[in-house]
């Protein structure tokens, strides 16, 4: 369905999410995964399920949650960043910041 290519020289690899949708077919669908690099463990691969949900209703599911809810998605995600293998190995001695990045935006029809 798709290759991620090694960057030309002199550039940093930014690797983003690609969709697959348009490949898969109603029922089942079978995924294979091959990686070739020597830090294999550095990739990640999600399956993402959505549900269409009208402007509102997702108003009203953040207001649901409040403060305090959105604190401890931030605090999930932290520490789940924080304890990811790559953590240990970056350049800044896995110390990192409290940010949060954004690869890539893409949306898709479900």
């Amino acid at each position: 369905v798709f290759t991620t290519k090694v960057p030309l020289r002199g550039h940093k690899r930014r690797d983003v999410p690609q969709g697959m949708t348009a490949n898969l077919r109603h029922g089942r669908n079978a995924v294979k995964v091959t990686a070739e690099d020597e830090r294999r463990r550095d990739f990640l691969i999600a399956v993402v399920r959505t549900v269409p949900r009208k402007p509102r209703e997702l108003v009203r599911a953040i207001l649901q949650l409040g403060s305090s809810g959105a604190e401890a998605s931030l605090e999930r995600v932290r520490s789940l960043l924080a304890s990811s293998p790559a953590a240990g190995s970056r350049r800044d001695g896995g110390a990192g910041t409290d940010a949060v990045e954004y690869v890539g935006d893409e949306r898709l029809r479900l």
